[in-house]
C-alpha cells in the first residue's frame, strides 16, 4: 500500500474519531436540556449545571433547539453515519450536494413540526428556522395545506439527494426492508407472546391452586350423652344428712335394776331422766307394800 494512501486512510480515521465525539457530545447535550441552565436564553439560570455536556452542552443544546426545534435531534444520528462512512474502506467522499440534502431535510422537518405543532415555544416544535418559514413565508403564500405538500415534497426530495437513488428505487427499497423485517419481526413477537401467555397461565393456575383450599372433613366425635343434656340438666344434689341428736337410755334396763333388788348405777344416782324417775317409783311403791 503506497504511503500516500496511508496517510490519508490515517487522516480520515482521525476526522472519524473527532465527529463521532462530537456526534456523542452533542446527542448527551440535546437528551440532558434544562431550561433553567444557564444559556443565551436564560443568563440568570442556576449556578450548577445539569447538562451532561456541562456549561458547553448547556449553551449548545440551547442554540440547536432554539434554532431547529425537535429536528435538531437528527443531528448527531447524521454525524454519526458521517463518522461511521470515514472508517470503510469503502469510503467515499461527501460531495457538496449530498451535505445540502441533510439541512434540507433537517429545514422541512422543522417545517413540518411547526405546522403540525401549534405552540408559543420554538423549541417545542420547528424552531426559529421552521417557524419563521411557515409564519412569514409558506402560509401567507401558499395558505396551511399547500405548506405541508411542499415540506413534505422537500422531505422526499432531501432522501433522494442523500441516497443518491430515485424515488422508486427508494420506494422499492423501502418495501423490501419492511417485508424482511417483517418475517423476521413477525415470529419473534409470537413466540414472545406465546411465552407471555404461558408464564400468564401458570401463574394463574397457581393462584388458583393458592385460593382452593383442601376438603378437610369434621372429626368425628362419639359422645355417649349428648352435651346439651349435661348443659341443661343442674348438678345433682346430695340429700341432707339428719342432725346428731342425743340419745336417751332404754327404760327397761333402769325398771329392771329396781325390780330385782340390784337397782342400777343410773338409778341409784338419778343419772338419766326416764330410768331415774321409774327407779324411785319403784323404791316407793315398794316400801308401801312392806308397811301394810
Amino acid at each position: 500500500m503506497p504511503a500516500a494512501t496511508e496517510k490519508g486512510r490515517l487522516n480520515r480515521e482521525i476526522w472519524g474519531v473527532v465527529i463521532g465525539l462530537s456526534a456523542l457530545l452533542i446527542a448527551l447535550s440535546l437528551i440532558s436540556y434544562n431550561a433553567n441552565d444557564r444559556s443565551f436564553n436564560t443568563p440568570s439560570g442556576a449556578l450548577n449545571t445539569h447538562n451532561w455536556g456541562g456549561l458547553v452542552g448547556a449553551f449548545l443544546a440551547d442554540v440547536l433547539l432554539q434554532g431547529l426545534g425537535l429536528a435538531s435531534y437528527l443531528l448527531p444520528v447524521f454525524l454519526g453515519m458521517v463518522a461511521v462512512q470515514m472508517f470503510r474502506t469503502t469510503y467515499e467522499r461527501i460531495h457538496l450536494g449530498r451535505a445540502l440534502s441533510y439541512e434540507i431535510l433537517l429545514i422541512s422537518i422543522g417545517v413540518i413540526l411547526s405546522v403540525v405543532i401549534d405552540t408559543e415555544s420554538a423549541r417545542d416544535a420547528g424552531g426559529i428556522v421552521g417557524g419563521f418559514l411557515k409564519e412569514s413565508v409558506l402560509v401567507p403564500l401558499f395558505g396551511r395545506l399547500s405548506t405541508m405538500l411542499i415540506a413534505c415534497f422537500t422531505l422526499l426530495l432531501s432522501i433522494m439527494l442523500m441516497t443518491q437513488n430515485s424515488l422508486v428505487d427508494i420506494i422499492g427499497s423501502t418495501k423490501k426492508n419492511l417485508s424482511e423485517f417483517k418475517k423476521s419481526l413477525l415470529p419473534m413477537l409470537r413466540n414472545r407472546l406465546k411465552e407471555l401467555q404461558e408464564k400468564k397461565d401458570k401463574r394463574s393456575g397457581e393462584n388458583t391452586k393458592k385460593e382452593k383450599k383442601d376438603y378437610i372433613p369434621p372429626p368425628i366425635v362419639v359422645k355417649n350423652q349428648p352435651q346439651n343434656d349435661l348443659v341443661g340438666k343442674p348438678p345433682a344434689k346430695k340429700p341432707a344428712q339428719p342432725e346428731e341428736q342425743y340419745k336417751l337410755p332404754e327404760v327397761g334396763a333402769g325398771y329392771r335394776g329396781v325390780v330385782g333388788g340390784r337397782p342400777g348405777s343410773r338409778a341409784r344416782y338419778g343419772f338419766g331422766t326416764q330410768g331415774g324417775c321409774r327407779g324411785s317409783i319403784g323404791r316407793h311403791s315398794h316400801h308401801l307394800s312392806g308397811s301394810s
